[in-house]
């Protein structure tokens, strides 16, 4: 018994992350779930076959547009401007999938590349 009052003492005073911090953590393993899920869509090649057809479903302007959106996500996500933490999460959300559509046109190539640059 006396053992394990000790070990939860030292979990206690050690190792026990304190509420205010706990909503934080909790935050920053959504964000890397949510990073891990879209690294896995990307590479098992689900992301492609969307893009394609958001290709065929969305005008050549979107994707011009889509440039100036993903910088201004990014910065929405993880500025200072003071948000929620589940609207920053939705911006985030809204970044990678931004971020999938990041494929331009021919004909906006070099605003593309401007843009990859920029960021």
């Amino acid at each position: 018994m006396e053992i394990h009052k000790r070990l939860r003492w030292y979990w206690e005073e050690e190792w026990r992350i304190p509420r205010p911090d706990l909503d934080n953590v909790l935050f920053i393993f959504t964000a890397y779930i949510l990073l891990a899920v879209w690294l896995g869509l990307s590479v098992f090649g689900v992301e492609t076959k969307v893009v394609n057809e958001a290709h065929r479903l969305l005008p050549d302007w979107f994707f011009f547009a889509n440039l100036f959106l993903a910088p201004l996500l990014g910065a929405l996500a993880a500025g200072p401007l003071p948000f929620d933490r589940l609207l920053r999460l939705g911006f985030g959300v809204l970044l990678l999938c931004s971020s999938s559509l990041f494929i331009v046109t021919l004909q906006h190539q070099g605003a593309g590349l401007l843009m990859l640059g920029f960021l």
